[in-house]
């Protein structure tokens, strides 16, 4: 690559048409940028800007432009690229990379590293990449002269690229798995409210069952700043509509006998949920109020009841908790897939439950082994504390499984 630095009106200078899409554009406002501003104020502009020789177009430094026109200076220095294209938006996706190491944005650093498979000879077939074809052997010739960055590249595997990158093979696709979830499930994982790991699951399905997962997401939740779909939640969805897709009812698995409650919840509430003019947490209010699921809610709280008055006063809490999981599935399009997908969610809670009672169980009778007979009295309250609520949690799951027995017969 020829080079020959000058220095140039920036004003004269174009930005590379893809730069938003393989790097965040920094806010005039952000910390990082004013310190840029801060450093050029002071010091000028201390390593050059690359741009293609032919089209004045930047392959690096679009910050660095932006600040020189803010500050009104007549010359910055550029370092000409004498670069066909193909090599233009190589060299600008590599550079933004290494400048912008710091990059939070999953989508534009999976747009990035498509680009940059893409441009050494890649397609991404399934879910690996394959060569379009074979590169050139490298031969003794002075690498300088012969090779271009972008044929150097094309020596390496997929791994040795991934490992330029700094990410594992797995974690390198999975951010290009990426680029095949739907625009409103990109701008999830670009705000970090749902994960790489997550977004990855939920990209194996269909379109139009990635809408489903968004529009089953309430407004209300998606908006919280602190709202995370989780990689659990995700493996849920992916479950449900992967086997929608064969089959449209098989995973729901209801019963003639469940008819009546499917048929009651689809007459009175479906069509309601429908209006614009009824909100997700009068929707979920709807739901809750079948007369079957108020009886297991009652169960409930008879069971608190009967371990006095603390636990009774938690119940506003409890069903608070209740309301927020049935505003996450009252969006979704049938009762098949609600029951389907809290089938999901409790299977798993109980997995985790069970592991977590496992590791508890070891950890506490080892200690009472080690303590015997000589319990402190503050500890000897805590250990009937927490016999007293296994108990509770005894009575009150065997309730609920009463109900589930009541209910078949």
């Amino acid at each position: 690559m020829k080079e020959t630095v000058a220095w140039v009106d920036p004003k004269t200078l174009r930005p590379h048409p893809d730069r938003e899409r393989l790097g965040s554009v920094l806010s005039s406002t952000d910390g990082r940028y004013l310190l840029i501003k801060d450093s050029i104020e002071v010091e000028g502009i201390q390593v050059p800007l690359k741009a293609q020789r032919s089209t004045s177009i930047l392959l690096a430094g679009h910050t660095r432009q932006r600040i020189a026109l803010e500050l009104e200076l007549k010359t910055v220095p550029v370092v000409w690229c004498d670069v066909g294209d193909e090599e233009a938006l190589f060299t600008m996706a590599i550079d933004n990379h290494l400048r912008r190491g710091d990059e939070q944005d999953p989508i534009k650093l999976a747009e990035t590293f498509r680009t940059i498979m893409r441009l050494v000879g890649y397609e991404l077939g399934g879910e690996r990449f394959r060569r379009v074809a074979e590169p050139e052997p490298m031969e003794d010739a002075p690498r300088s002269t012969r090779w271009t960055l972008v044929e150097r590249t094309r020596q390496k595997t997929a791994k040795e690229i991934a490992e330029r990158f700094g990410v594992s093979r797995a974690n390198f696709f999975r951010y290009l798995e990426l680029l095949n979830l739907i625009p409103e499930l990109q701008a999830l994982v670009s705000s970090h409210k749902l994960g790489v790991k997550a977004g990855a699951i939920l990209s194996k399905l269909p379109h139009p069952y990635q809408e489903k997962v968004y529009v089953s997401i309430p407004p209300e939740q998606r908006n919280k700043s602190e709202y995370r779909l989780s990689e659990r939640e995700a493996h849920n969805f992916a479950e449900i509509y992967a086997a929608k897709v064969a089959s449209e009812r098989s995973e729901a698995g209801l019963e003639a006998s469940d008819a009546s409650w499917t048929l009651s919840v689809s007459e009175r509430d479906l069509d309601a949920w429908g209006k614009s003019d009824l909100s997700v947490e009068n929707a979920a209010l709807y739901y809750l109020g079948d007369e079957r699921r108020q009886g297991y809610l009652r169960a409930v709280n008879d069971v608190d009841s009967e371990y006095g008055e603390e636990r009774a006063n938690d119940w506003e809490r409890f069903e608070g908790v209740v309301q927020e999981m049935a505003e996450k599935v009252v969006l979704m399009d049938d009762e098949a897939t609600r029951i389907a997908y809290s089938n999901r969610r409790l299977n798993s809670t109980l997995e985790q439950v069970r592991n977590d009672l496992q590791r508890f169980e070891v950890e506490l009778v080892s200690l009472r082994v080690l303590v015997g007979s000589h319990v402190e009295a503050d500890v000897h309250k805590a250990w009937q504390h927490v016999t007293a609520e296994f108990q509770r949690m005894h009575r009150k799951l065997e309730r609920l499984s009463e109900l589930e027995a009541e209910e078949e017969r």
